[in-house]
């Protein structure tokens, strides 16, 4: 079912061992976006298929606070267990670019959960094609088609723009970044606090520019 992570500019990452829960909750690849403040390029890099290439390129940005960060951790549901099917994706609808390991992009696109109405082919996965074939036609800036994404798909995005952050779903904040599911919360101990080991869509919740 994968899982988002969502780093906010002037936020820390998360701990070793709670990224270490989202890869191993979700172990079929994972891959990031970043961007430095509001106004630069997206930038994805992906195809991280062991947490320890993740860390290995996650220990390259000397200062995490100064980017805004989307990590993405895939469970495979559509399309083969390939460096070229894990998250983010660009918004585009060219093939090439979905399937690209490393791209600066206009917007990029996370996704957790199972779009049942859309078809996969040629090895797609559900995102890949949703994104080609709808989310390339959706203005965020306007409030009732995010809900409406939000309603018909009963999943979670994170969409990242150079100016502007947008989560569609209900995610949870720990550790100061925002989490689509509790997945990597059976893979951490918590002295005071039992484990959550799995999930529960908790309806629609708008994040539209909470992290501008």
């Amino acid at each position: 079912m994968c899982v988002i992570l969502y780093k906010p500019l002037g936020v820390d990452l998360p701990s070793k061992e709670t990224i270490r829960g989202c890869f191993e909750a979700n172990p079929d690849g994972s891959g990031l976006a970043f961007s430095e403040g509001y106004t630069r390029p997206i930038r994805i890099e992906k195809g991280f298929m062991t947490f320890e290439e993740l860390t290995s390129y996650l220990n390259l940005f000397d200062s995490p606070k100064k980017y805004r960060m989307l990590l993405h951790f895939r469970l495979a549901t559509h399309g083969s267990v390939r460096p070229k099917n894990t998250h983010p994706y660009p918004l585009s609808r060219n093939k090439e670019d979905l399937r690209a390991l490393s791209l600066e992009t206009k917007a990029a696109v996370a996704h957790n959960g199972v779009i049942s109405f859309v078809k996969p082919s040629d090895d797609e996965t559900d995102t890949q094609r949703f994104i080609r074939t709808v989310l390339c036609d959706i203005n965020f800036d306007i409030e009732e088609q995010r809900s409406l994404i939000a309603r018909a798909t009963q999943s979670r995005f994170c969409i990242m723009f150079p100016h502007k952050t947008v989560l569609i779903g209900a995610f949870h904040e720990f550790e100061g970044c925002y989490f689509s599911n509790k997945s990597y919360m059976s893979y951490r101990s918590f002295a005071n606090e039992e484990k959550c080991w799995w999930f529960e869509y908790a309806g629609y919740s708008d994040y539209y520019e909470a992290f501008r």
